[in-house]
């Protein structure tokens, strides 16, 4: 089959999120399929003739306005959407949290949405959300029905997998510390953690893409000077399989967060995850849930140091949710994983 994704490019934007696409295009070659990566800005209709399959790897409204809805008798249309409608969805829940302010693109957000949401989004064949929550929040947002809805869950990259068996035993920094690795943007909350660490024996390492966030973080850090903390900038994949083998636990305190790759990879290495905020996962052994107030940080992560590391999680794959995906697009082989 020919697959055209329409997504950020990895050498444009690092991170889990933006290499999504490229993984899968990867694994998709690699079965015999044809596969391309296309940037947003960069897309023309021209690029979908002869593609079975239009994949939006994440919800990029003018993008999807622009095209899909001139892309009659084309290719079918998939969408991920990456947890990017949990802002309208849980907008309720997240004011009562009082962590939350709408950032300024919200408000447009909202109104496209509303006005045009229901017109743009049902043009889509297939929706390949993060988990059944997601869904159902889709449902109620658009009337999309469940039927054209699958979990297609995400994974951790061959990168991070191939890190793992070549990373260096000693922590780059000194024990004992709690960690992140991250973009660092308001929604990611970090502010609320430094206050929550201020006066306690906890430090936090950071590391990751500034997107507007550190000089605010800084000014918030001068404010809770007994917050002990380090910023390391961005890392390589190794320096960061070592960074999350040494610390006592991976702490997301975003406002939201859909489904976090960082505590996939946390978790692949027996570290327990603190997530707080709206989230659609992970769960289980290992995963302590919070709200993202300092006080409800403060508390989660007194409660980090009770009992035993979780067990290492066998590590969801690319070729797992390539089985995925090709099964909810009709085109999954006889003898794959998930057949």
């Amino acid at each position: 089959m020919r697959f055209v994704f329409v997504s950020e490019s990895p050498d444009r934007v690092r991170g889990g999120i933006e290499r999504h696409a490229a993984s899968l295009v990867g694994e998709l070659t690699r079965r015999g399929h044809s596969a391309r990566l296309v940037r947003p800005e960069e897309f023309v209709r021209a690029d979908a003739e002869g593609a079975d399959w239009l994949v939006f790897d994440g919800v990029r409204r003018l993008a999807i306005l622009r095209h899909a809805r001139h892309l009659r008798g084309g290719p079918r249309l998939a969408l991920f959407p990456h947890g990017s409608f949990m802002e309208t969805s849980r907008r309720t829940e997240l004011r009562r949290s009082g962590a939350w302010t709408p950032p300024r693109q919200f408000w447009a957000r909202l109104g496209f949405d509303r006005w045009l949401g229901a017109r743009v989004f049902c043009r889509f064949d297939r929706w390949l959300v993060l988990a059944e929550a997601e869904g159902r929040e889709i449902e109620a947002l658009f009337g999309i029905p469940p039927e054209r809805m699958t979990v297609v869950g995400l994974f951790v990259s061959r990168e991070f997998l191939d890190a793992v068996a070549r990373s260096a035993p000693v922590p780059p920094s000194a024990s004992p510390y709690v960690c992140s690795v991250s973009r660092i943007e308001p929604r990611k909350n970090f502010g609320r953690l430094l206050e929550a660490i201020d006066g306690t024996k906890f430090r936090f390492v950071l590391a990751g893409q500034d997107r507007g966030g550190l000089a605010e973080l800084q000014s918030t850090a001068r404010r809770f000077p007994r917050a002990s903390w380090e910023y390391r900038g961005t890392v390589t994949e190794v320096e960061k399989v070592a960074l999350l083998r040494g610390a006592e636990a991976v702490v997301i305190p975003s406002v939201l967060e859909g489904v976090s790759t960082i505590a996939l990879e946390a978790l692949t290495l027996g570290r327990r995850v603190l997530l707080a905020g709206e989230a659609y996962g992970p769960e289980g052994a290992g995963v302590i849930r919070c709200g993202p107030s300092a006080r409800e940080l403060r508390m989660a992560l007194a409660a980090l140091r009770e009992g035993p590391d979780p067990a290492p999680r066998p590590p969801p794959t690319v070729e797992r949710a390539v089985d995925q995906f090709l099964a909810a697009l009709g085109a999954l082989p006889a003898g794959s994983v998930a057949a």
